[in-house]
């Protein structure tokens, strides 16, 4: 269960990149006929545009150019939404009870849904929306699991002296999981 703290993730990665390119070139990063992703802003934020300022040929590329919304097609939820999901189902069960085993369970199939996004195809949309918020709760719950690692290897340590703790770590990651799914919710609709 132990991790070394706030997880380095590809998502995380993505999204640094991803501003970085987007503060150099804001114009020419954002090209093509689909969402923006990881992938095709590396592509075309390499690719210079050769149209001369001002021309009405050059408003209408970069018109094309601009981030594109992403359509209610449900991609979002489709790339993080099973990572949001088991997310919401350990909050749920956190509510109703879950001991150290259990806990250790659901965190194991919240980590095998993450590890399923597909980062690279990812919409910077959908990042911003659902991805970031949902890895700052996975971050909150992992820390409480370590949190409660510690106590469960440590002779005399009784869960009831880190209950506070742990729901501190809970709340805050509750409140990460509604601004995900807020995020996919605004996303669906368009």
């Amino acid at each position: 269960m132990r991790e070394g703290g706030p997880i380095e993730s590809p998502l995380r990665a993505a999204l640094v990149c991803l501003a970085a390119v987007a503060l150099a070139a804001p114009l020419a990063s954002c090209g093509g006929d689909g969402p923006a992703t990881a992938q095709s802003v590396t592509a075309n934020s390499a690719s210079p545009g050769a149209k001369a300022e001002g021309s009405v040929q050059n408003r209408a590329d970069l018109a094309r150019q601009r981030p594109r919304h992403v359509a209610p097609s449900g991609r979002c939820e489709t790339q993080v939404g099973g990572f949001v999901d088991a997310m919401d189902k350990l909050r749920r069960n956190l509510a109703i009870g879950l001991s150290y085993e259990q806990y250790v369970a659901e965190m194991k199939a919240i980590r095998s849904a993450y590890d399923t996004i597909p980062t690279d195809r990812v919409a910077l949309g959908c990042l911003k929306a659902a991805g970031t918020p949902g890895e700052s709760g996975l971050n909150q719950y992992i820390a409480a699991g370590n949190t409660w690692t510690e106590c469960v290897e440590t002779p005399g340590c009784e869960s009831a002296t880190i209950e506070a703790q742990l729901q501190q770590r809970w709340r805050k990651a509750s409140r990460y999981l509604s601004k995900a799914q807020l995020g996919l919710r605004g996303l669906g609709n368009g």
